[in-house]
């Protein structure tokens, strides 16, 4: 793949998520092995989280509820909301949008970020034949908008925190 020198985000891939009423608390991966957890299939949440999801799958058991298919972020948080599951891991961006976009975000807690923030880029095909200059134009547009502030008011839309954008 061909990425370009821009990013526009720095997210964590895995963060955990629990009703605002529990009494849960996180110490350490272990102490999600009583949990019934949430997470979607072909995700890839970090390499530790990976490791643990992988690893609770082998127990073939029902503590590990495994989404697949269309609108699995949605599905997964109102098996949360429903009490279905006790924790869900997901991108904290990405579960802040779509909680706050059924409105009521105030129901969920992040109580931890599992994986520590990376950077996220858009990748392009090397089999494009224009793929370079595609990318040189990103670099050009992504620059030129955030020399307009354009980015921090898209993400001020989605409720991405100003930290997790690239300066």
């Amino acid at each position: 793949f061909l990425f370009p020198t821009e990013h526009l985000l720095s997210i964590s891939p895995s963060s955990l998520f629990i009703l605002s009423d529990s009494s849960w608390q996180f110490d350490d991966l272990s102490s999600l092995d009583s949990q019934i957890l949430g997470v979607v299939t072909g995700y890839d949440y970090g390499e530790t989280m990976n490791r643990y999801i992988a690893a609770r799958s082998e127990l073939n058991d029902e503590s590990l509820l495994i989404l697949f298919g269309n609108n699995v972020v949605t599905r997964n948080i109102d098996l949360l909301r429903n009490s279905r599951v006790d924790v869900i891991v997901a991108s904290n961006v990405i579960f802040w949008y779509h909680a706050h976009k059924a409105g009521d975000a105030h129901k969920f807690i992040e109580v931890t970020q599992v994986q520590p923030e990376e950077p996220v880029y858009i990748a392009f095909s090397p089999a494009s034949e224009d793929g370079t200059s595609v990318i040189k134009d990103f670099d050009s547009g992504v620059h030129r908008m955030k020399s307009m502030h354009q980015i921090a008011k898209i993400a001020n839309k989605y409720r991405i925190k100003s930290k997790e954008i690239s300066p």
